[in-house]
């Protein structure tokens, strides 16, 4: 389903994490620290990063803040044993999808990773939609001289009617404006 990128200095946290994703037919790779992260971020797309807070070499927030450069797309769930409501502040303002707090169950982190992709699927068909929108939209005819109210007029017309048209034209004269507009 997903390929998932696992950030913990804990190594029983990383391969039970890993396990109950891979249950649930994902795609795991795993990494002890920040710098270890960051090498796999430059080498593959991840569909979401789980890191933990706390960790030798790089905090989970400078992970946080590095990954965002390198895979602005992607979600980032943060995790903790030492969770304050400043940590949690601080991870989502730095664009965090969310934080959870270890120690927690499979149901949870599940539910979370589900919940989390989800969101980040529709957040992409969203976007596919709103350039497709802004592609397609209609392109308003610019001009008021009597032949440009006249097409205006002939637009409108075939808009409302059920008729195959054929516009000619030459190169750069408008042909593919009226046709959006019809």
């Amino acid at each position: 389903m997903a390929r998932i990128l696992i950030v913990d200095d804990q190594e029983l946290m990383r391969d039970s994490l890993a396990a109950t994703l891979a249950r649930e037919n994902h795609e795991v790779v795993s990494a002890a620290d920040g710098p270890a992260a960051l090498a796999r971020l430059n080498e593959r797309r991840f569909d979401l990063m789980i890191c933990d807070l706390k960790m030798p070499r790089m905090t989970g927030i400078e992970l946080l803040q590095q990954a965002r450069r390198i895979r602005p797309e992607m979600p980032v769930v943060m995790m903790t044993a030492f969770a304050t409501v400043s940590n949690a502040v601080e991870a989502m303002k730095l664009g965090a999808y969310d934080y959870i707090q270890k120690p927690f169950e499979a149901d949870e982190i599940k539910l979370l990773v589900e919940r989390t992709l989800e969101h980040s699927r529709l957040v992409r068909e969203n976007q596919a939609l709103r350039s497709m929108t802004e592609v397609n939209a209609p392109r308003p005819l610019v001009g008021s001289s009597q032949v440009m109210n006249e097409i205006r007029a002939r637009v409108e017309l075939l808009a409302r009617s059920n008729v195959t048209v054929l516009i000619c034209g030459e190169s750069g004269t408008g042909k593919e404006v009226v046709a959006r507009a019809i």
